[in-house]
């Protein structure tokens, strides 16, 4: 093989490795992504959980309110 036909194979291979590295790439972004949609979507529903505790806790705190007991620890809920 004289030397531009190992130029021309050289060239080949450089854009064939240049193409697959740029599909590793879009793969990558696109996992990174959907990764970070679920990271959000999980700390949506931890807010939500961690929300709806608290409202619970202050209706059974006004609750025991009205019914003169005394104030109940917020651990109460999570036995």
């Amino acid at each position: 093989m004289n030397i531009e036909q190992r130029i021309t194979k050289l060239k080949a291979d450089l854009l064939d490795h240049t193409n697959a590295h740029d599909k590793m790439i879009a793969e990558h972004n696109a996992f990174e992504a959907e990764f970070n949609k679920r990271v959000i979507q999980s700390q949506s529903r931890y807010q939500q959980i961690a929300g709806a505790i608290a409202e619970l806790e202050l209706m059974l705190r006004e609750q025991s309110e009205r019914n003169g007991e005394p104030a109940r620890s917020k651990n109460r809920l999570a036995k």
